[in-house]
């Protein structure tokens, strides 16, 4: 194999299919060439009329000069045929697999018969019997006969296969052999015992000549079946030897057709060279090709390797075991900025920058120790190094090939930075917020996790924007994104060194350092920065604080849900507010999800209750109504009250699935009552969240007309905070709820924000005196006085007054005394269960 060499990819040589196909072409020497069958051809017809007798060549040889040429080329043949038997079992065996062998078997056979036909020639001592013309013949036709058909089933590509095809096969073979010794010793001791092949004074018999053209027609036999063998396939090398010898061995046996009575003319001498020439072809059939093909395909292997390197997409560079290049193809010159030239012979460290190669020669010697040692690949930091300079990334992947002398390392190399570069933007956008920079949440929470690890304290603050929502409303996305910006601006350079600042989502941003001694004096400066944003009142927040001194027993996420709870807290109060987390607000969180998950199991099981209290007239002691109001008994957290309950229903948007179930219920009972005779009015609350459904006054009006009730028959309670999300489609439900005969109560008045507006704006019928100003009238002249004055007010609007949470007969006495219309409390009755509430009635 030839040592590589930076002359290119290819030493100049275009390879074609055909070359590929028989390696040993285009090689010094003679070469056997289908064209010469036809001139051979022609040649042995001229011989043919050169030897018939009268003609030019039809001499006689003197016997002993002819005895000493027979002698000379019978030798030749008999080792040619030697080498050709020893070496088929080697150069045949992959090809012709169980044949070779047999093949074997038969060319040590025609040696021996053809050493025999040598030793019994008329001149030659006698062997066994007097040498004749006649005994030598017969050693020569079965070793001719024995030549033909081996080399038939050669060029048949006759198989020995396994079972009984193959074993009767195989004892045909063996008993040919039997016959053919069998007649080899009968010519030997006794071949007069055997037909005449020659009569001395006559020349050849028929029976001789026949025998020699069946001979030329099993050859001329195998000629043909070999080249409907191989046609449509790729030449292989050796094939147009094999048909030259089968050419030459069947034109030769025409010789010793022709010759006269002298055994000693040109026509012998012609033949058994013909004989030589076809066991020359097939030794260089069977040897040289076959040998010297594995060097010849090396070769080729070799140039085609190369071909396909420089065909290759990625560098590829090809080292030896010290990590010398031997081959580099074009890509790779492109990538590092060097010539061919330049890298052959040098080391594989010239490629990478100084602080990679003594890592690469380390590597590089435990893969070639362990060819399965993984490759260095560019996740772990490969890089290369330009000619100009600059580094790059490089991806390798190395293959080892220890099949010759030399191994040798092949590393395909690939230029990823662009890949690089775009797995980093990537990176970037999965772990930053498009629209301020800042990292998100899967960042944050990456860091606080890190942070968390280390045992050290650490502040956790989280901030939500006052009114953020309101910004997105009512001036748009782009002035709401413009405030997010401005603020993530605002905020990062008043921070403490070395803290995080993450945008968590909407207007929610968190900020991550270590434990700072006044975090409230943090939370008032970034409260400054804000409201310095803008004009006007500016912008605002509120603060939920963390201070963690052992943060590694919690997760991140709880972590962060702590910090979440206190700013839930937070907003709780107003706008602007700043809640540290304590252990009391994790255990309120804790039991409001108790409350929660176990006020869900209540919906689903039906286990809610509605409790009905009356309302009663303060004139005259009559019960008008009752006001359903729920009730909650659960199996493991005992009687619930409404005040626990309700505020989580309202967090976790139950309001509305619990408003549509009380309202169903309410109906039912009413229809109840009805059927037993029993008639009256009840009042339900309506939730804000049911009031977000533009379809509400048609579903009460629906439930109605299901039970068959009058609309005067239920009546429904609001809170101001019940319509501020949309004051306009609260007043146009209500009014539509009015229009169909159904009494709109105001419950809790005096405890909102804009009490004379709602009377303004909405169908008010009744108002109802929040309890809390009723428990302290007869103690507070300031409580009498908005209760006076509420009352004043309602009747002069033309509203009726019902006040809550009479529990004395003092306020009742009072309340009468102020014109109060009707009121429920403890000192009539508490909410009852239904049949309990009718008996009240």
């Amino acid at each position: 194999m030839r040592q590589a060499t930076g002359e290119g990819a290819v030493d100049g040589r275009s390879l074609s299919a055909r070359q590929l196909a028989s390696p040993a072409t285009g090689h010094d020497g003679w070469r056997a060439q289908a064209w010469q069958l036809p001139l051979l051809g022609g040649v042995t017809l001229a011989l043919y009329v050169a030897v018939l007798p009268g003609h030019w060549l039809d001499v006689g040889v003197h016997r002993e000069s002819f005895l000493a040429l027979h002698t000379l080329l019978e030798m030749a043949a008999v080792l040619v045929c030697l080498t050709v038997g020893l070496t088929a079992n080697y150069t045949l065996g992959d090809a012709t697999g169980r044949r070779a062998p047999v093949l074997t078997t038969a060319f040590l056979l025609i040696a021996a018969l053809d050493l025999l036909h040598l030793a019994s020639y008329a001149g030659m001592p006698d062997l066994f019997s007097p040498n004749t013309p006649h005994k030598s013949i017969l050693l020569w036709l079965l070793a001719r006969l024995v030549a033909a058909l081996s080399l038939l089933a050669w060029a048949a590509g006759w198989q020995l296969r396994q079972g009984r095809m193959g074993a009767l096969w195989l004892g045909l073979a063996g008993l040919l052999l039997v016959i053919v010794c069998a007649l080899a010793a009968q010519a030997v001791v006794a071949p007069q015992q055997l037909p005449a092949m020659f009569v001395p004074g006559q020349g050849l018999t028929p029976l001789k000549k026949g025998l020699e053209l069946g001979i030329a027609g099993l050859n001329l036999l195998a000629l043909v079946l070999h080249a409907r063998r191989r046609r449509g396939d790729v030449r292989q090398g050796g094939d147009t030897e094999l048909r030259l010898a089968l050419w030459l061995a069947a034109l030769g046996e025409g010789f010793f057709v022709l010759f006269s009575e002298r055994s000693t003319d040109m026509a012998n001498m012609t033949g058994h060279l013909y004989k030589l020439l076809s066991y020359a072809l097939l030794y260089r059939c069977m040897f040289i090709d076959r040998v010297r093909r594995p060097f010849v395909e090396a070769e080729l292997r070799e140039a085609k390797y190369r071909n396909l390197l420089e065909l290759a997409p990625d560098g590829v560079v090809v080292t030896d075991r010290e990590g010398q290049i031997l081959i580099v193809n074009r890509a790779l010159e492109q990538m590092f900025g060097r010539r061919r030239e330049d890298l052959v012979g040098q080391g594989m460290e010239l490629l990478l920058p100084p602080a990679l190669r003594e890592r690469h020669l380390e590597h590089r010697a435990r893969h070639m120790d362990s060819p399965g040692w993984p490759a260095m690949r560019g996740r772990d930091g490969l890089r290369g190094l330009h000619a100009d300079g600059h580094e790059f990334d490089i991806e390798v992947a190395l293959g080892l090939d220890d099949g010759g002398e030399q191994p040798r390392l092949t590393a395909y190399v690939s230029d990823i930075s662009e890949r690089r570069a775009h797995e980093r933007e990537l990176q970037y956008r999965a772990t930053h917020d498009a629209l301020t920079g800042l990292p998100n949440r899967w960042l944050f929470a990456d860091r606080l996790a890190a942070a968390a690890s280390g045992g050290r304290a650490l502040m956790l603050l989280v901030l939500d924007l006052d009114g953020f929502h309101a910004v997105n409303e009512f001036q748009g996305t782009p002035a709401g994104d413009s405030l997010l910006r401005a603020c993530a601006a605002a905020l990062l350079p008043v921070l403490p060194e070395g803290a995080t600042l993450a945008r968590l989502g909407s207007d929610e941003f968190a900020i991550l350092c270590d434990m700072v001694t006044t975090p409230e004096l943090l939370a008032s400066r970034l409260q400054t920065v804000l409201l310095e944003l803008g004009t006007g009142a500016g912008q605002t927040a509120c603060f939920g604080l963390l201070l963690e001194p052992a943060p590694r027993e919690l997760s991140p996420t709880e972590l962060l849900g702590r910090a979440q709870l206190a700013l839930q807290s937070a907003k709780a109060l107003g706008k602007g507010q700043v809640q540290r987390y304590t252990e009391q607000l994790g255990e309120r969180s804790r039991r409001d999800a108790l409350l929660e998950q176990r006020l869900r199991l209540a919906l689903q099981q039906g286990t809610l209750d509605l409790h009905y209290q009356p309302q009663v007239g303060v004139p005259d002691g009559r019960v008008l109504g009752f006001e359903a109001l729920l009730r909650w008994d659960d199996m493991q957290l005992g009687m619930v009250s409404p005040a626990l309950f309700v505020p989580v229903a309202e967090r976790a948007g139950l309001m509305g699935e619990i408003g549509a179930w009380v309202l169903q219920r309410a109906c039912a009972q009413l229809r109840n009552w009805r059927d037993q005779g029993f008639e009256t009015v009840v009042a339900i609350n309506l939730s804000p969240l049911q009031f977000r459904d533009a379809a509400l006054a048609e579903q009460v009006l629906q439930t109605l007309g299901r039970h068959a009730l009058p609309s005067c028959s239920l009546v429904v309670e609001i809170t101001e905070s019940a319509v501020m999300d949309d004051p306009a489609e609260a007043a146009r439900q209500l009014q539509r709820l009015q229009d169909a005969g159904i009494a709109v109560h105001l419950d809790d008045f005096g405890t909102g924000h804009s009490s004379l507006a709602w009377l303004r704006s909405f169908p008010i019928q009744v108002i109802k005196i929040d309890r809390s100003f009723v428990r302290d009238m007869l103690r507070k002249d300031s409580d009498d006085a908005i209760v006076r004055a509420v009352i004043g007010l309602a009747h002069t609007l033309g509203c009726r007054v019902i006040a809550e949470g009479v529990e004395e007969q003092p306020q009742l006495e009072r309340l009468s005394a102020l014109g109060c219309d009707e009121y429920q409390g403890w000192l009539f009755s508490p909410a009852l269960p239904p049949d309990a509430a009718r008996l009240r009635a």
